[in-house]
């Protein structure tokens, strides 16, 4: 360490006294800190993240390279209406739909409903939205307003406009109490916390799908849900329970076991975390973040080429993975392969150029190869984007 420290300081004097002083403070506290380690969760569901709520206490330090763990905005983590959504899936809920209001006396209503559908599967919610309104000024049968009321819900769920999606599913209950549609009513008291969940009111989430589950006792997407509010306040052991009560009732049901893997993950217990995980795969080979987050953990536990090929398999499945290059690079990083984890991490920054904790472990790849100052663009690239980064103000220097 203080050879390394001595080189530095030769480095610096010969770039001058006045550059020199700078220098030294960012690259002396650089060399101590460089391997410091931000844990994020939910990249983002983020991921999927989705990486984006996504192991261990959100601001958890450890003393390897900086990781992000999870995807923000994982939207597959939580269920809609019974259904597991992933973006192929958004026919089945629409389907659904569809055939309660083909039922509808008005044949406007139907045509209308049918024309948001596809605006709905072509991600134009603004559209889709529009004729559900239309077709609330012509539809008088409360169930069938409840079911349109929901759609409308689900489609600011996914504008990510979650206080009208909470507004929408009110409305739906009432129609859907006025119809005495005890399935309608559980289902929508579901979605209704996944809205408060992604507004982080957790306990407002939990409410919601506590009301469904008093409905519904055997309803396992409401105990699935339930546990991912309960995770993401940091109550893994009761979500890890009611991961555990769904898969009781569901043994299919994919994303309790992931979910309960984060959970696991989140506890620090590693080696579970992975067999949910691998559960998870076995069932849905394509689960990218699946393999994404079994690779986190078995980069936790230090099995560093495990680790590598199942950040290589999420990026088989999805290319455009920026966190999984940044992790995998995080692992090159960790066997002391530095210039591979530099191509890792400019792929993601390629990907998404403002992922500070790319150019932050980047930063520390160079500063172990002695480019000292490209490590600091690196570190200061990593503050210009979040300026509480607390590891490039480490890397870096004050």
């Amino acid at each position: 360490m203080f050879e390394k420290i001595k080189k530095i300081f030769d480095f610096i004097y010969l770039k001058g006294v006045a550059i020199g002083v700078t220098v030294a403070i960012i690259i002396v506290i650089g060399a101590l800190l460089k391997n410091s380690i931000i844990k994020l969760i939910n990249p983002t569901e983020t991921p999927d993240n989705v990486i984006s709520k996504e192991t261990k206490s959100q601001n958890q330090i450890d003393s390897q390279h900086l990781k992000t763990q999870k995807i923000e905005s994982d939207k597959s983590r939580w269920s809609l209406l019974g259904l597991i959504v992933h973006e192929t899936e958004k026919t089945t809920i629409i389907c659904d739909y569809q055939d309660g209001i083909a039922q509808s006396s008005n044949p406007n209503v139907v045509r209308m409903f049918a024309e948001g559908r596809e605006h709905f599967l072509k991600k134009e919610y603004p559209q889709a939205i529009s004729l559900y309104d239309h077709c609330l000024e012509i539809e008088s049968d409360p169930e069938k307003r409840g079911a349109i009321h929901i759609q409308i819900g689900i489609c600011y769920y996914f504008l990510g406009e979650n206080e009208k999606s909470v507004n929408s599913y009110t409305t739906a209950l009432v129609e859907a109490n006025r119809a005495d549609d005890k399935e309608g009513i559980a289902g929508t008291y579901t979605n209704r916390g996944n809205a408060y969940a992604k507004l982080d009111q957790y306990d407002k989430a939990i409410a919601d799908y506590t009301k469904a589950l008093d409905i519904n006792p055997e309803y396992a997407i409401a105990f699935s849900n339930r546990g991912n509010a309960y995770s993401d306040s940091g109550n893994y052991e009761t979500a890890i329970a009611d991961f555990t009560k769904a898969i009781e009732i569901n043994p299919r049901l994919v994303e309790a076991y992931y979910n309960r893997g984060t959970a696991y993950s989140g506890s620090g217990n590693y080696e579970t975390a992975i067999a949910d995980f691998t559960k998870a795969i076995e069932i849905n080979p394509r689960l990218v973040k699946a393999y994404y987050n079994r690779g986190v953990a078995y980069l936790d536990l230090g099995n560093y080429e495990t680790a590598i090929a199942d950040f290589s398999k999420a990026l088989d499945i999805n290319p455009q993975f920026a966190e999984a290059f940044g992790n995998r690079g995080n692992a090159f990083l960790d066997l002391g392969n530095y210039e591979t984890a530099i191509a890792d991490f400019t792929k993601a920054l390629d990907i998404n150029p403002q992922f500070a904790e790319a150019y932050n472990n980047r930063g520390t790849a160079y500063l172990d190869l002695g480019n000292y100052e490209t490590a600091i663009a690196d570190f200061s690239k990593a503050l210009d984007i979040n300026p509480r980064l607390a590891e490039a103000f480490g890397n870096r220097g004050v």
